[in-house]
């Protein structure tokens, strides 16, 4: 009777399995984002630490006698490229 007819619909394991695929492809998603954002702050990081470091690569060729351990953070901000003050407190 029915067995001649071919059936067309979803079946429960099927629609459970779809479900099941697509919240891992958006968990994969979102861990990714998360790594993305990451890396971007790690590379802003990167950019303030290598203008620091010319700074004071800088004001140790005007100041030859200078001392490494004296250097502070007023003394580099003229030498600095853009003034700003990228040298940022430790957090503990």
């Amino acid at each position: 009777m029915n067995s001649d007819k071919c059936k067309s619909g979803v079946t429960l394991l099927e629609m459970t399995i779809v479900i099941g695929m697509m919240l891992t492809l958006i968990s994969v998603g979102l861990g990714v984002s998360k790594q993305y954002g990451n890396w971007q702050m790690g590379r802003a990081a990167s950019e303030d630490l290598r203008s620091v470091y010319a700074a004071q690569r800088l004001y140790l060729s005007d100041n030859p006698t200078a001392l490494v351990s004296s250097i502070t953070d007023a003394k580099l901000i003229p030498y600095l490229a853009n003034r700003a003050t990228p040298v940022y407190p430790l957090e503990e």
